[in-house]
Order: C-alpha cells, then structure tokens, then sequence
C-alpha cells in the first residue's frame, strides 16, 4: 500500500502514515527497509500488519516540497518578532532569529547594569565614610546592579524559553528540550550547540523552511 509520512520522531523512532485507504497507521524505524530516511511529507509504501505499517519503503524522488516562509528580517527586526510571539513556542527559528534575541537581550541588560553602576558611584559619593546611615545607604546601593538586572531580566524569560523552542523545532527537535536549560551549565551548553546547527532545509513537522530559498 502506498502512503504519506504525517509524523516522525527521531528520538523516540515512532511515526505515523496516513495510506491510501484514509487509514493512518502507526510505524517504527526498525520497520524501514533499504536505504531511505523518512521525512514528514515523504511518500512510502508498506505492508500491513496488525494494524501497523510493516516492511516500509521510502520511494525515491518523492520526498516532501521544499516549502519557504521567504522571511528575511534584519537582527531588530527578529528581536521584535521575538518579543512578539513571546510565550509562542510553536513554528521555527532559524540562527539569525535566536542569535538576534541573544544579542539584544545582552545590550538591554548591560544597559540595566550601567544604570545601577552609575546610581552606586552617586550614592557612594555623597555618603559620608563614617557615616552609619550613608554606609547602609552604600551598601543596599551595591546591590541595586543584582536586584535590577535580576528583575529587568524576568521579562525576557518566557520569549528566551520560546525561540529555544522553536530553534529547536528548527533542527527537528522537540521543544521541550528547552528545559534542560533549567540545568545549569550543561543546558545553556546544550542550547549553545543547537544555536550553532544549520536550520533543516526542508518542511519539517513543525513548519516551513524558515528563511528565502536562496540563502
């Protein structure tokens, strides 16, 4: 029976073939004969068996239509869009549009810290040395580049959760592995790696080809 690939996990090996009869069937990789990759939108054909699709093969030539959103924002433009869909974590982003929240998300908060440096040397000039009061006032003002930048930073929290996502989308990967940034060190690791990896030129599960055809 001939068929179309609706779903493929890679981590898990488990998909999904809607065949030609209306029916969709579940299938694992081991089950793929040959030398094939199966891809979203790929055409196959099987065998059935128990209710599962058997004996795959992935038919040459008739993988899924390469399909652009042609979106070519510049690095402001990807930031905004970022802050935009904020809590959305659903589609794609490729590297410019990651690498774009990255970097303005930086130039807010050494913005944030400045703003604190400069209300501590005001402080701190104007407080007498051996002033008990002043010294109090000196040392809360010492804290004020800490307290501000950890409460600035809350908001770009959800939208840095969000373009994980989809920057992992991007790559074929699940979006919940943008949880393993709440580990320390090895996720911000993680994430640094996926950052790095080129988008899937193709249209995969979670969207289209993120960027022009050209590039």
């Amino acid at each position: 029976m001939r068929g179309e690939i609706l779903e493929f996990d890679r981590w898990s090996g488990e998909g999904l073939i809607s065949g030609e009869d209306g029916v969709r069937y579940g299938f694992f990789a081991a089950d793929i004969q040959g030398m094939g990759t199966p891809q979203v939108g790929g055409k196959v054909d099987f065998v059935l068996a128990e209710g599962k699709a058997s004996n795959i093969y992935v038919l040459a030539g008739a993988g899924p239509m390469l399909v652009s959103s042609n979106e070519d924002l510049g690095l402001w433009g990807y930031f905004a869009k970022c802050m935009r869909l904020y809590f959305n974590g659903s589609g794609r982003a490729r590297r410019k549009e990651y690498w774009s929240f990255i970097l303005f998300r930086a130039l807010f908060m050494l913005g944030f810290l400045f703003v604190g440096l400069i209300a501590i040397l005001t402080l701190g000039a104007s407080a007498h040395a051996q002033d008990v009061s002043g010294a109090s006032a000196a040392s809360a003002a010492s804290m004020a580049p800490m307290l501000v930048g950890w409460i600035l930073g809350l908001p770009f929290l959800a939208p840095h959760y969000a373009v994980s996502a989809r920057r992992l989308h991007d790559v074929g990967l699940t979006g919940w592995l943008a949880l393993l940034m709440l580990i320390p060190y090895l996720g911000a690791l993680f994430m640094f790696i996926i950052a790095l990896i080129p988008s899937q030129r193709m249209t995969n599960r979670y969207g289209k080809y993120p960027m022009p055809l050209t590039l």
